[in-house]
């Protein structure tokens, strides 16, 4: 029977520390017939799902997902950004609709875009900047305020055929043509597109134009659709560039598939154990969608790169518009919408942050807030959602997150990956064999 409560940790000879915790606790008994025991029934009736993960597992595919062969893969991207942002002030990631979405989320986790919070482990570098929009006032407007001498682009795009990126590209090349750059493209700009596909290489599109002017190019990521090339170039740069240790995070994603390897592990996975219960819940009625949501500005862009995973998904699987943050959640017991599946992810260090002055809280009128800091106010406020989530019918999941570092980082987008490609496995569709885009 599968716990209720399962941890993610790092192997013992790395120190054996818990990175996550999943709480399933708060999805029984809202779903008609599903208890614990019905829960371990669905799971155990799954054996060729973990037939086919043993599969993959052994030739190499969820390898790829973390980043290919650690004794083989190249520190491609690191040294990319140390050769690129030599002597640049701001960096520039250019790529419309969801092509930069994975860098985002890992350069938020960075940082990035949180007023007042610096990079990771000390990191000085220049600022970030993404455009993710055709917008022609906020791109033109940027391309005319930027010190283009000391400004880097990195341009992405898996297809290397998006019009959109296409567009935002040529705008920067000749941007920095009219400034008197030309000669210096291949020191300002940066590609990166799938080089591993037939028509996606340098004989067209978005390579053949960069390759054209001497810029360099690297490879998005091993032919993975690109919301799932998280532990590849076209994001890990984006990590690189807000201080965090690429090999941490690789370290913690291979940790969760080293899980499946430990004795015993199959039915205990948790991402299998996530995926059944996902696809119980929508066979039991609870047919609203899913929804993932978090209070850490760290992981702000987590959600919409959640949804980009699951919004394709039949079953009543499928992810709901959300706002991703959990101060949006007191509505939704009230709303006149059938049952809905959250998935609630905070980050949990217990007491910390500025404390409440015991006078301030007075004149307030909430003098029960006195001393406490803003770690317990807003654990106060997110255990109250949750439990009128519970109380309205609504299963709520809830991960716990003792520290927000590069390995428990890798885990738990590793997790969130695994978990949705074999949700797809159980009903019928897979999610890596999406086309190029």
């Amino acid at each position: 029977m599968p716990d209720l409560v399962s941890t993610v940790a790092m192997p013992a000879l790395q120190g054996g520390r818990i990175l996550f915790t999943q709480d399933l606790s708060g999805c029984l008994g809202n779903a008609p017939g599903l208890d614990e025991a019905s829960l371990a029934a669905a799971v155990s009736a799954v054996e060729d799902i973990l037939a086919k993960l043993r599969q993959s597992l052994a030739a190499g595919n969820l390898a790829q997902l973390a980043g290919g062969d650690p004794a083989t893969t190249p520190d491609a991207a690191p040294m990319a950004y140390a050769r690129l942002a030599a002597g640049a002030r701001t960096l520039v990631f250019l790529g419309t609709g969801d092509e930069t979405l994975p860098a985002q989320m890992l350069a938020q986790f960075g940082g990035w875009s949180i007023p007042g919070v610096t990079a990771l482990n000390g990191h000085l570098g220049p600022m970030t900047r993404f455009y993710d929009s055709l917008d022609p006032f906020t791109v033109g407007s940027a391309l005319g305020r930027l010190d283009l001498a000391r400004t880097r682009f990195i341009v992405i795009s898996r297809s290397g055929r998006d019009a959109g990126t296409l567009a935002q590209a040529a705008a920067a090349i000749q941007a920095a043509r009219n400034a008197g750059l030309a000669a210096d493209l291949p020191n300002l700009f940066l590609g990166i597109t799938d080089l591993s596909q037939p028509g996606t290489g340098r004989e067209g599109g978005l390579a053949a134009m960069l390759s054209n002017l001497g810029i360099e190019l690297l490879d998005h990521g091993a032919g993975l659709p690109g919301r799932f090339a998280v532990f590849h170039n076209a994001a890990l740069v984006a990590a690189v560039a807000r201080g965090a240790d690429t090999a941490r995070l690789l370290s913690g994603a291979r940790a969760l598939i080293d899980r499946f390897d430990e004795p015993g592990a199959g039915r205990d996975f948790p991402p299998l154990v996530g995926a059944v219960l996902a696809v119980e819940l929508a066979r039991r009625g609870v047919t609203g969608g899913q929804t993932l949501v978090t209070d850490a500005d760290r992981l702000g862009r987590l959600p919409p790169w959640w949804h980009g995973l699951w919004r394709d998904m039949a079953g009543g699987l499928g992810a709901s518009p959300s706002s991703g943050r959990i101060a949006d959640l007191a509505a939704r017991p009230h709303a006149n919408v059938a049952a809905h599946y959250t998935t609630v992810v905070a980050v949990e260090p217990g007491a910390v942050g500025p404390s409440l002055a015991s006078d301030l809280a007075a004149s307030a009128g909430m003098p029960e807030l006195a001393g406490r800091t803003l770690g317990t106010v807003a654990a106060g406020r997110r255990q109250a959602a949750i439990a009128a989530l519970i109380r309205s019918g609504n299963p709520v999941r809830r991960v716990h997150i003792p520290a927000l570092d590069e390995e428990t980082m890798g885990a738990l987008v590793m997790h969130t990956m695994l978990e949705a490609i074999l949700a797809g496995w159980l009903s019928g569709t897979d999610p890596l064999a999406a086309e190029l885009a």
